[in-house]
Parts: C-alpha cells; structure tokens; sequence
C-alpha cells in the first residue's frame, strides 16, 4: 500500500507542473497514465525493450465550434482552419517528441481506408472510450492507473482492426474538440478564444493504452489571427522533454 501510495506520489510530482502552459493564458492540462511503459517516456520503465513505432494521428474533427458574433473577418480560426491546424500541430509536434519513430496524420480521404474498410468519422463515432472515469472532475492533474482496465474489449477490437488496417503500432485518439470564438466586432481580428480537446494513445500491438488527457484554454484579447502552434509546440516539447529527466530522478528513488 506504501509501495502505491509512493508511486502515485511520484507521478504527481511529474505532471505538477503541466497545468501552467501558454504564458499570459488560462490552460489547463490533465492526464491518466495507464502504465510505467510510454512510448513518449521510456525510461519509466528502463527494463523494457526498446521497440520501433509507428503512429497514426486519427482524423480530428471539430465535434462543436460557435462565433459570439457573427465575424466577417476571415481568421484561422474557423471551423475548417482549426481542424487542419490542430491535426497537423499534433502530428508535427508527436513527430518532433518521437525521432526516428514515423508519426503520420490519416487523411479521411485516404484511398486507402476505402479498400480496408475504414471509414471516418464513423468508426471514431463508434468508439465508447471512458473519458469521465479516465479523467474525474476533481481528482487532481494526475490519475495514475498501472493496471488499466476500463477501456472496453469491443473498444480495443475496432482500433486493433483499424490499426492493423492501416499499418500502425499506436493510434492518436482525439475527441471531444470544442471551439468557441468571441470576436469583438464583426469586421476586426481580436476577441477571445475557449478550446478544449481530449486525446489518448492506444499501444495496438499490445493491445493497450497508454496514456490518456484533456487540455482546455480560454484566452481573451487576442489576435485570432494568431497561430497557435508555436506555443502549443513549446509547451508540449517542454513538458515531454523534461518529463523523462524528472522520472528517471524518481526511479533512481525507487525502491528496489
């Protein structure tokens, strides 16, 4: 009990700090981690084999996206624009966290979903993941789960088929992408901006998650001509980079 307590306790520590991101914004980052062996962090579980991968980023799709006001101005951050950039953003910046291990960004109108029998979005549609007993309101930034089970078997079914379909080791889930815009007037570039997005890694070749999170930001007076990228990659690149650091200092810790 001591042993789990202290474990937990390890990673609280290391995901401590990913709720303040973004410098000057409102983010708020939150994660469940399923298991000590991460392809994004390796050294969690040094025994491990090292492996190659290959990630597919599943379609993402805008499930809701509202303007305060009617905007004539024609800024990126439109339903269309927001699903190319942030697809892309991820898959740019899982190419950068992962060297040497391809990261590729599925296209809904792959030629080749057609002849594997994969279609979008209806199979992400299908998919019942457990978001809310993944990631409890009020339980912190954290939930550890080292033996995770609440994913369901038909679930692990249809991305195992869609993996094997597609040629990837790990799927990039993402759901729940929700954009709201306030412009401050009809014609001009500023406003305010709410997002909010869920994602979770899927390990197909052992038929696991790895990891899974929610990510919500609200930012006011803002040039909605911006782009988000940079600080979403800067952060992101900063929490993944100094993540492996801080674990292999705890693990040091461990007993053994």
């Amino acid at each position: 009990m001591l042993h789990s307590l202290r474990r937990l306790a390890v990673f609280s520590v290391l995901f401590l700090s990913i709720g303040s991101v973004l410098g000057g914004t409102d983010a708020v980052w939150r994660w469940a981690l399923f298991s000590r062996q991460q392809l994004l962090w390796p050294s969690l579980n040094p025994a491990a084999r090292p492996d190659s991968a290959r990630v597919g980023v599943l379609p993402v799709y805008l499930e809701q996206y509202s303007e305060s006001i009617p905007c004539d101005s024609c800024h990126r951050l439109s339903q269309d624009g927001m699903e190319f950039f942030f697809g892309n953003a991820l898959t740019r910046i899982l190419d950068m966290a992962l060297p040497g291990q391809p990261v590729e960004l599925v296209a809904p109108h792959w030629d080749l979903l057609r002849s594997r029998h994969v279609t979008f979005p209806q199979d992400l549609d299908s998919l019942k993941l457990p978001w809310g007993k993944w990631l409890p309101e009020g339980e912190g930034d954290l939930i550890y789960r080292p033996k995770e089970s609440m994913a369901s078997d038909a679930d692990k079914h249809r991305l195992d088929k869609m993996a094997g379909a597609l040629g990837f080791t790990h799927l990039l889930i993402v759901r729940g992408f929700c954009v709201e815009v306030r412009p401050l007037s009809r014609s001009g570039h500023r406003g305010g901006l709410k997002w909010a997005w869920k994602a979770a890694l899927y390990n197909a070749r052992q038929g696991r998650f790895e990891w899974a999170m929610g990510y919500a930001e609200e930012r006011k007076g803002m040039d909605l001509d911006e782009d988000l990228e940079p600080g979403l990659a800067k952060a992101m690149r900063k929490e993944i980079g100094g993540m492996e650091r801080r674990a292999e200092e705890e693990r040091k810790r461990e007993p053994r």
